[in-house]
């Protein structure tokens, strides 16, 4: 029964062991990972599972974003993209949708003051890739699809655990805040 005993707690510290291990693997190779949001009811949410300084981009490259110009109105179009003003895209065409595919438009955002837990981490930043034409001053830019990379910066520095929210410069985020749950890989 000793023996049998040792061997449990023995195979228990090895099976701890690896588990650890393997979180470790899994992180390092692993910028991102989704948890529950620390904002109620949001669903999931978007969190770092690395060190990200104050000022530096939150993924390695942006989210590309492209424009279908003139969508058909009560359809499904209008679940899976997001508003022509949302991206700037107003002057595109009749009823403009952004398609856009990444990390950055997974951040949740919503007001600090009535249902954040938290004030936003990371500051959306618009990297215009027209084929390097000027809408303003080249006559073939109109012949271009306007698309565009998102990315994100990062308004502190961040641990592993801390959920990536979008700051969009309005009044609340002076608001009262709370700090929000650490949600670490090991967490999961």
């Amino acid at each position: 029964q000793g023996n049998i005993r040792g061997t449990a707690i023995h195979n228990a510290a090895v099976t701890t062991a690896v588990t650890t291990a393997a979180i470790q693997e899994a992180t390092a190779q692993c910028r991102f990972f989704l948890a529950e949001s620390s904002i109620p009811m949001a669903g999931l949410g978007v969190f770092t599972a690395i060190n990200i300084a104050k000022g530096q981009p939150v993924q390695p490259t942006p989210d590309i974003c492209v424009y279908v110009t003139d969508a058909n109105k009560n359809t499904e179009i209008g679940t899976h993209t997001w508003q022509d003003f949302r991206f700037a895209a107003q002057w595109e065409g009749h009823h403009p949708r952004a398609a856009c595919e990444g990390v950055v438009v997974q951040f949740n955002s919503m007001s600090t003051q009535e249902f954040a837990s938290a004030r936003p981490q990371a500051m959306a930043e618009l990297i215009h890739t027209n084929a390097g034409l000027r809408r303003d001053t080249s006559p073939g830019a109109g012949a271009i699809t306007h698309y565009y990379g998102t990315s994100a910066v990062a308004r502190r520095d961040l641990t592993p655990g801390t959920e990536l929210l979008l700051w969009d410069s309005s009044h609340d985020v002076h608001d009262k805040h709370k700090t929000p749950p650490v949600r670490t890989p090991e967490w999961l």
